[in-house]
C-alpha cells in the first residue's frame, strides 16, 4: 500500500460529518441545472473505461466523499473521479453499505467543489417533479432529465435490504452511465441516488428507480453504531492481551531472578567481544576503502537541522554527492532546493499540476528529474530553477524516477504498471518495460545505466536490462506491497522495503535472499544504500529511521524525531549524513557524532 492509500480516509471506522438536511427554498430551472452539474461527477473504471456517476456529499480536511451505486464501483480495480472542471482524481478509499446498492468513494483535492445539500426524502410525494443528473456512456456531457415521482414503496422503506434500497420510482428516462447520479427536487436538494432504469411491465412505460437519501442516512447511523461496538470489542481484547502479557512478563522475571546476576555478566562479556569484533571489521573495511570517517562503537547520530517550508507531505528527498544540496518533492505540488550546510531554502520549483512523488539528481548536481501525480516527468536545471523538458507517455500517476550519474538517461515508474526509459538529450521515451501486475512504486538504476530494479504492489522485485528491455530476474519473498528498492553501486546487492514490515537484502547474481531485517512496527516506505555500499537505511510508518550494516547485518542505530510517517531517506557516501522527510512536512538532517 502506498502513502496515498495510507492517508485515505478510513470510512468504515470514521463517522462521516454529513451536512444537515436543509429547508426547502424554491429555485428556478437554471438554478437547479447549475446545482446538478456542480455536484454530479463521473466515476470511471481505469482498466475498462466504463463509467457511471456519483454525487459529492462531503468535504473534510481536503478529502471529498461521494455517493454512488455499488454496481458502479464495487468491482476490484483502479477508479477515477472526473469532477465538473474535467480533472480526474484517483479514488483513495471505497466503502460499501451492506444490503444496499450504494458505495462511498473518496478522493483528495485542494480544489473547491460544491457539496450536495441533503433533502428529506420522507417529504417526497407521488407526482412531485424530480430531476436526475448523470453521465450516460454514449456522451461526454452531463445529462439532466426531469420527470415525476410514480410511487414510493413503503415495504422497502421499512426493510431497505429487500430490494437493495430501491424504494423510489419515477418517470425520468435515464441512460446507462447515469447510475449513481443525483436525484434532486425542485429546491435543488439531493433526495435520492439514481440507480436503475427499466420498463414497467404493466404500463409499458420507461421508468427509473432510486434509493432515497434517508435510507442512506439510516444505514450510516447503523454503520456508526456497529463501528462503535467493534471498537469497544477491540479495546476489550487489547486490554485482555495486555493483562496476559503483563502476567507473563512477571512470571518470566520471577523465574529468571535466581540467575539474573550470572546472565548479566555473560551478556556484558558477549557484548564487549562482539563490539570489539565489529570495530575491527569496520576499521579494516574503512582502511581498504580509504575512508576513516566511521570507526566508532556507538554510531550516535544527532539531529543537526530541521527544515520547514513545505505545506504538505514531503514525499521524496535526494542529497547531492558533495553533500551541499538537498532536493525535496512534496504533495504541495512543489520541489524545493535547500543548502544542506546552512539549511537555507534556495529555490522553489513550480510546474507540476499535482502531487510530486519523486525526485532524482545527476552526479554533478545540475540536472534534476521529478515524477508527479499529473502523469508527467519533468527535467529541471537546478542552477536556474527552470523546467527544461516535460516528458509525457505514462497514462497514470508517476510514483518514482531515477537518473544516471551523467544526467543523460532517466527511468520512471507508474501506476500504469510500466517503466519508461528516457533519453534526456532528446526527451524521447526509448523503452517501455512491462511485466508487473500492479502499481510500480519504486525504481532504481545502476550508475552505468545498464540495469534497473523495480518494486511493485504485486509483491515482487524485478530486474531489467536497459539495453534490451528484457526482464532478467524476479525476486519473490515479500508478503505484501513492495514500496521501495535500492541497488548498490556495483549492482551486486539489492535492498527492498515492504508493507510486510521487513527490509530484504538480495544477492543479484544468484537472485537469492541474503538477509531479512525486521524493520519496524509499521509499513516500510523507503530504503537507501550508502554510496560506499556498507550501510542501508529505512524509513517507516512508525516515524523512525533505522540504519544497518550490510557487512554483518547489525542494527547500528534508530533515529527518532519525526511526528509522522517517514516517506524517504537519503545517505551521504559513508552514511555520516542522513536526510529524512516525512508526513509531518519537515526535512531533517542527521549527523554522525565523532
Amino acid at each position: 500500500m502506498n502513502l496515498k492509500q495510507k492517508y485515505a480516509i478510513a470510512i468504515a471506522s470514521t463517522t462521516m460529518v454529513l451536512m444537515q438536511q436543509i429547508e426547502a427554498v424554491a429555485l428556478n430551472a437554471r438554478e437547479i441545472s447549475t446545482i446538478a452539474r456542480d455536484i454530479t461527477v463521473k466515476v470511471i473504471q481505469a482498466q475498462t473505461g466504463n463509467n457511471g456517476s456519483g454525487v459529492i456529499i462531503e468535504l473534510q480536511d481536503g478529502v471529498y466523499s461521494l455517493l454512488t451505486n455499488y454496481h458502479v464501483a464495487g468491482e476490484d480495480g483502479v477508479y477515477r473521479v472526473q469532477t465538473p472542471d474535467g480533472i480526474k482524481h484517483k479514488v483513495t478509499a471505497k466503502q460499501e453499505l451492506p444490503g444496499l446498492d450504494l458505495m462511498i468513494l473518496t478522493f483528495d483535492s485542494n480544489n473547491e467543489y460544491r457539496v450536495a445539500k441533503l433533502g428529506n426524502s420522507e417529504d417526497i410525494v407521488p407526482l412531485q417533479t424530480v430531476f436526475v443528473a448523470g453521465f450516460p456512456a454514449i456522451q461526454n456531457d452531463l445529462d439532466l432529465v426531469s420527470g415525476q415521482v410514480r410511487s414510493i414503496r413503503e415495504d422497502i422503506l421499512i426493510n431497505p435490504e429487500e430490494d437493495e434500497g430501491y424504494a423510489l420510482v419515477y418517470s425520468n428516462q435515464t441512460l446507462p452511465g447515469s447510475s449513481g447520479g443525483a436525484v434532486v427536487d425542485e429546491d435543488g436538494l439531493l433526495v435520492a441516488i439514481n440507480g436503475e432504469a427499466e420498463r414497467d411491465p404493466t404500463t409499458g412505460r420507461d421508468i427509473s428507480r432510486g434509493i432515497p437519501i434517508n435510507i442512506f442516512l439510516s444505514a450510516m447511523e447503523e454503520l456508526e453504531q456497529e463501528n462503535e461496538i467493534a471498537e469497544a470489542e477491540q479495546e476489550r481484547i487489547a486490554e485482555e492481551k495486555r493483562i496476559a502479557a503483563e502476567e507473563a512478563r512477571t512470571r518470566a522475571a520471577e523465574e529468571k531472578a535466581a540467575a539474573e546476576e550470572e546472565a548479566e555478566i555473560a551478556a556484558e562479556t558477549a557484548k564487549i567481544e562482539q563490539e570489539e569484533q565489529r570495530i575491527a571489521r569496520v576499521t579494516e573495511s574503512n582502511s581498504e576503502n580509504g575512508d576513516r570517517s566511521i570507526a566508532l562503537s556507538d554510531n550516535k547520530y544527532l539531529l543537526a537541522s530541521n527544515l520547514e517550508g513545505h505545506q504538505d507531505i514531503v514525499h521524496s528527498v535526494v542529497l547531492s554527492s558533495d553533500k551541499k544540496t538537498i532536493v525535496t518533492g512534496s504533495w504541495d505540488n512543489t520541489i524545493k532546493v535547500w543548502n544542506a550546510q546552512t539549511g537555507k531554502l534556495e529555490q522553489t520549483l513550480v510546474g507540476h499540476e499535482s502531487l510530486v512523488n519523486s525526485v532524482a539528481l545527476s552526479q554533478d548536481g545540475n540536472t534534476l528529474v521529478s515524477g508527479s501525480d499529473d502523469t508527467t516527468v519533468k527535467v529541471w536545471n537546478v542552477q536556474t530553477g527552470e523546467s527544461k523538458q516535460t516528458l509525457t507517455g505514462h497514462n497514470d500517476v508517476v510514483n518514482s524516477v531515477a537518473i544516471t550519474p551523467d544526467g543523460k538517461t532517466a527511468v520512471s515508474a507508474s501506476d500504469d504498471e510500466t517503466i519508461r526509459v528516457w533519453n534526456l538529450e532528446t526527451g524521447k521515451s526509448i523503452l517501455t518495460l512491462s511485466g508487473h501486475e500492479d502499481w510500480i512504486n519504486s525504481v532504481a538504476i545502476t550508475p552505468d545505466g545498464t540495469t534497473a530494479v523495480s518494486a511493485s504492489s504485486d509483491e515482487t522485485v524485478r530486474v531489467w536490462n536497459l539495453n534490451s528491455g528484457q526482464l532478467e530476474q524476479t525476486f519473490l519473498g515479500h508478503t505484501d506491497v513492495v514500496t521501495s528498492v535500492a541497488i548498490s553501486p556495483n549492482g551486486s546487492i539489492i535492498v527492498s522495503g515492504s508493507d510486510d514490515e521487513t527490509v530484504k537484502v538480495w544477492d543479484r547474481p544468484t537472485a537469492k535472499l541474503k538477509h531479512t531485517f525486521n524493520a519496524a512496527s509499521g509499513w516500510v516506505n523507503a530504503v537507501a544504500i550508502s554510496p560506499d555500499g556498507t550501510k542501508v537505511a529505512s524509513g517507516s510508518d512508525d516515524s523512525t529511521i533505522r540504519v544497518w550494516s550490510l557487512q554483518d547485518y547489525q542494527l547500528l542505530t534508530i533515529l527518532e524525531g519525526h511526528d509522522d510517517v517517514v516517506s524517504s531517506v537519503a545517505l551521504s557516501f559513508d552514511a555520516s549524513t542522513i536526510v529524512s522527510v516525512s508526513g509531518d512536512k519537515t526535512v531533517k538532517i542527521w549527523q554522525l557524532q565523532n
